[in-house]
Order: structure tokens, then C-alpha cells, then sequence
């Protein structure tokens, strides 16, 4: 999702996408990007396992959603501050620097969780998709590129359209 000299998008790997969105369609998403070969891991029940299993897969370069799109109704905000630490800690440790939020409560605690002081719109994957650069006073967090969705936005390819680079530039 990174603009290069020509202005366009550039795929960059591996993107990791948070999911606390319940939407059909978000789990639709999910399941064309599980069908391409990306890992999806959804028990956010036990996050310390979960969190190495999101670093395994983000070391072995795949790309990676962490959803609880799937799974039983749980509290909407425990589920953005889990997703936000996980965000953190895949950051901190140098695995990431593109992030795919799908879900507005959760995208807002994610956010939060990454100490953004601002968010500027380089670009959109799809019509209320604005793919985002982060500024943050913490180093690991400022510059990295996020793209933020509603559970109802984007078609069935809006996560493979954000890890292949495909947003159109402003």
C-alpha cells in the first residue's frame, strides 16, 4: 500500500488485518482471503497463545487476520483492546507496518491502542476504505499505513486488494 515513484501502490508483505466486525460481508472477505492461503486465527479467548501464533505467522512472511467475525458474540470493547495490543506488539516487534482494521468501534480502539495522534489519507480501497498514514509521538507506530473499514464496506477482495497494493492514490 505504499506509493512508489510513479504515484502508484506497491505491494509490500505481509499485511495483518484486525477484525472485530460481525458483518457478513467482513466474514465473506475473510473467507475469500482464507481461500488465497492467508492465515486466519480467531480465539481471542487466550490472547498470550494467540499472539505468538500471529508472530509465527507474520515471521513466516504470510498474511495474517486475527477476526472474531466468526466466532460467538463477546464484548465489542474487550475485543478492540485485545486486537489493539496484538496490533502493538506485531509492530513493536518490526513483523508489520501495514494494518487492514475492519469493524468502526474496533477500528477507533485499535487506533487508540497505537498512540495516533493523527491519520492522513493517502488513498482508498474501496469507498469508505480511506487507506490511512499513522503519526504517532511512539516511533515504532509513526508512518505505519493502516487501512480502516466499516464491516459493511469493500467487496469480497478488499483485504487481497489491500496486501497486493491496489488502493487509488489522492
Amino acid at each position: 500500500m505504499t506509493v512508489g515513484r510513479d504515484g502508484a501502490r506497491g505491494a509490500l508483505a505481509p499485511v495483518l488485518v484486525l477484525s472485530g466486525s460481525r458483518s457478513p460481508i467482513t466474514a465473506r472477505q475473510i473467507d475469500t482471503a482464507e481461500r488465497a492461503g492467508w492465515r486466519v486465527l480467531g480465539d481471542l479467548s487466550g490472547p498470550a497463545g494467540l499472539i505468538e501464533q500471529v508472530e509465527a505467522s507474520l515471521r513466516d512472511g504470510r498474511h495474517t487476520i486475527v477476526e472474531s467475525t466468526r466466532g460467538p458474540a463477546r464484548d465489542p470493547d474487550g475485543i478492540g483492546k485485545s486486537l489493539g495490543r496484538i496490533a502493538a506488539t506485531m509492530v513493536r516487534a518490526g513483523l508489520v507496518r501495514r494494518l487492514v482494521i475492519a469493524g468502526g468501534d474496533t477500528s477507533g480502539q485499535v487506533v487508540a491502542a497505537l498512540e495516533t495522534r493523527s491519520l492522513d489519507v493517502v488513498g482508498s480501497l474501496a469507498a469508505g476504505g480511506p487507506v490511512c498514514v499513522l503519526a504517532s509521538d511512539e516511533p515504532a507506530f509513526d508512518g505505519l499505513e493502516v487501512a480502516l473499514k466499516g464491516g459493511q464496506v469493500g467487496g469480497d477482495d478488499f483485504f487481497l486488494r489491500a496486501a497486493a497494493g491496489r488502493a487509488v492514490t489522492r
